[in-house]
């Protein structure tokens, strides 16, 4: 089987479509930046996830995001109207890692929270160290 990782970012919000058959499938694509010839290019990847955990991961896969897929892919060739050749890549994901941070909820003011602040930092205590004519427990 061929595996393949992509990591970029979300060129679109994810996409929840139901099938006739009554699976459910979540599509986006991730635009993969590279250099060729001294030129940046964005390769895009068209990614889909299927069953319940598309449905729940579809609304944290959101424009913008950076994310790294791992799955099945295959590619096609195709041609435009204008007779130029290009290259379809696709990626049945089984694994998906987010790269992002993670959003904040929104805070009711910029200042912060009293007690938020309040305690310097403490350093933890030190073991002690093991004297070298003691035993070793192992």
């Amino acid at each position: 089987m061929f595996q393949s990782t992509v990591c970029g970012n979300l060129g679109r919000d994810a996409e929840v479509k139901t099938l006739q058959s009554g699976s459910a499938v979540c599509e986006f694509s991730v635009g993969v930046n590279r250099r060729r010839n001294d030129q940046d290019e964005t390769v895009w990847v068209r990614c889909q996830i299927w069953g319940e955990r598309g449905k729940s991961l579809a609304p944290h896969l959101t424009k913008g995001k950076k994310v790294c897929a791992t799955g099945r892919m295959w590619c096609s060739i195709g041609s435009s109207d204008d007779g130029r050749v290009f290259l379809n890549c696709d990626l049945n994901v089984a694994e998906i890692e987010f790269m992002s941070a993670r959003e904040q909820a929104p805070q009711q003011s910029a200042q912060p929270h009293p007690t938020q602040y309040a305690q310097p930092y403490q350093q933890a205590p030190q073991a002690p160290l093991l004297e070298a004519d003691e035993d070793i427990p192992f």
